[in-house]
Order: structure tokens, then C-alpha cells, then sequence
């Protein structure tokens, strides 16, 4: 059995399908069907292809809440995690979309549980909303997949997610930043290396 988590330790792939393949166990052995939806960094853990590690697993959604989060605290005990490894106070974070997400991911599928995550569009939204330091490399990154490099793109995406709201002024400035950052590191690549100059006396 694995030992104790350092707190604030990184999760990466391999951890998280670990810790919900052990959750599928468990909620079979209660004869329990469930539903979990993930928003935050944890999709993109899963979703392999993206971010390589998450400080945490946000459930928007947990059915039914009551025998999932048991069973969770039972998963946290075996594994060496902490007890609220599966978070769903992310549910009371007033920037919470007002619409669902139709591009959900399936992250994980048994018998017993299913894990739906959302999908980068909806998470680049949620990131640029928030627009924490903690966020702004996730921003690049979906940004980067999503191929987009304007501040117009960005507001697209956000207002199909929420339609009610302008991106908050401070939030807009620093993705505006990750978006400089972006457009420059294409930029360096796009661009030819020079070859130094030749040293003199070298030449023939």
C-alpha cells in the first residue's frame, strides 16, 4: 500500500486512474452506480495529452454524492492521499459556469463509475476567469491546443461559457500577457536560425 502523500503534492496520471479504478472497486462493492464530472486541472491530467500533474481533483458534479465521497475517503486511506482528494467545495466558487458543458470528456468508464471532464474550451473559460498565477501556464496550454493567439478568441470562448459576463479587467491583462508570450515563443520558432559570423582570419 502506498504511504502518505506529502500535502500540496503533486497528482499525476497515473495516480488519479489508481485512485479511480479503486473507487470503481469500492463503489461496485456497495451496488452503487455513479457519475462524477471534473472541471479545473484534473481533465487535463486525465486527458493525457495536456498538463502532467494536478494539486487537486474538482468535482463539479458527484452522484450520488453521499456514497462516492465514503468510498473516496476509503480510496485516500489505501492510497496514502488526502482525505479530501476528491474536492467538490468547488461547487460553492461563485465563477462556476452558468451553462453545462456539450464537449464533456469521458475520463474514466467502468461498470460502477463514470468520470466525465470538461472540455478545454470550458476550462480555458474557467482559467481565464479566475486568471490566478496558478492558472496562466494552464491558459497557455489550452491556448496552444486550441490554436488560439488574440484577446478577440479568448472572449469568444469565454462568452459561449459566460454569456452574462466580460472577462474581469485584472484577468484580462495577464491572459493578454500569456498571449504576448505565446505569439513570441512562435515567433522564435517560426524564425530561421542565423549562423554566427564567421571569426576573422577563418574565412577561405
Amino acid at each position: 500500500m502506498p504511504g502518505p502523500r506529502t500535502p500540496g503534492q503533486p497528482l499525476d496520471r497515473a495516480t488519479l486512474e489508481r485512485a479511480f479504478s479503486s473507487l470503481a472497486r469500492h463503489l461496485a462493492g456497495r451496488g452503487v452506480r455513479a457519475h462524477i464530472y471534473l472541471a479545473g486541472s484534473a481533465p487535463l491530467v486525465l486527458a493525457h495529452r495536456r498538463s502532467e500533474t494536478t494539486l487537486d481533483v474538482d468535482a463539479l458534479e458527484i452522484d450520488p454524492r453521499g456514497p462516492v465521497l465514503e468510498s473516496a475517503r476509503e480510496v485516500a486511506r489505501e492510497q496514502g492521499l488526502p482525505d479530501d482528494w476528491l474536492n467538490d467545495q468547488i461547487r460553492f466558487v461563485p465563477i462556476l459556469p452558468a451553462r453545462q458543458d456539450p464537449r464533456a470528456e469521458v475520463l474514466f468508464d467502468s461498470e460502477s463509475l463514470v468520470v466525465t471532464g470538461a472540455s478545454p474550451a470550458h476550462i480555458l473559460a474557467m482559467k481565464v476567469r479566475a486568471a490566478r498565477p496558478g492558472d496562466l501556464e494552464d491558459v497557455k496550454l489550452l491556448a496552444r491546443e486550441l490554436g488560439i493567439t488574440r484577446m478577440a478568441e479568448v472572449r469568444e470562448v469565454h462568452g459561449a461559457v459566460y454569456p452574462y459576463d466580460d472577462i474581469p479587467w485584472r484577468a484580462a491583462e495577464r491572459v493578454a500577457r500569456c498571449l504576448a508570450e505565446l505569439r513570441e515563443e512562435r515567433s522564435e520558432r517560426a524564425s530561421p536560425r542565423r549562423r554566427p559570423p564567421r571569426e576573422a582570419g577563418r574565412e577561405r
